[in-house]
């Protein structure tokens, strides 16, 4: 059985948020600046809310819950990284147990590092 990273709060529902924080964080960005970064789509989240609800896909889940629910939070991604760090041994050591190698590494910083 697969054992996924159990998630709380604004985190759990933002599935796109955390692979770009783990991706963040894989190729040696402070994990500040990722917490940042996830917040930022905070001045989006009314239009994305507003485009979710008029969705037949999504509109009864999202109407559910508040915009402020909503809303990513720093410290949401704050509790994620500091959690990955106390059970999995970081972002780097949780990748790596699931076969993520030294060479993955190295293309993802290809991708997402400028000099």
């Amino acid at each position: 059985m697969t054992r996924w990273i159990e998630l709380d709060g604004a985190v759990r529902k933002d599935r796109t948020g955390v692979i770009v924080a783990l991706a963040l964080l894989a190729v040696g960005v402070a994990p500040e600046v990722v917490a940042q970064d996830y917040a930022a789509s905070a001045t989006l989240i009314e239009a994305i809310v507003a485009r979710l609800r008029a969705s037949p896909t999504y509109a009864d889940s999202v109407t559910r819950i508040s915009t402020s629910e909503q809303t990513p939070k720093v410290t949401a991604m704050q509790r994620f990284i500091a959690r990955l760090g106390a059970e999995y041994g970081g972002c780097d050591r949780w990748l790596a147990d699931r076969g993520f190698d030294t060479d993955d590494f190295a293309r993802l910083r290809l991708k997402l590092l400028r000099e």
